[in-house]
């Protein structure tokens, strides 16, 4: 037996098709969604970002450059 997986890319949402036995084992992302608030850009590029806990991050900078 064949197994028709069908999947969508999260960025694009460019659409992906395979057929594979059906006893063959296939690696997959697991992916979860999370909604993130932008709280703060300093001057010095970090910025202070908080999750939906109210847990915040003040550890990443943004990148030099055009975004």
């Amino acid at each position: 037996a064949k197994v028709h997986l069908v999947g969508l890319d999260n960025f694009t949402n460019k659409k992906y098709e395979d057929i594979s036995p059906s006893q063959q084992k296939i690696d997959v992302p697991n992916i979860k969604r999370s909604e993130i608030q932008l709280n703060d850009n300093s001057d010095d590029g970090f910025v202070t970002l908080m999750n939906d806990k109210g847990e915040t991050r003040e550890d990443l900078r943004i990148p030099e450059g055009e975004l």
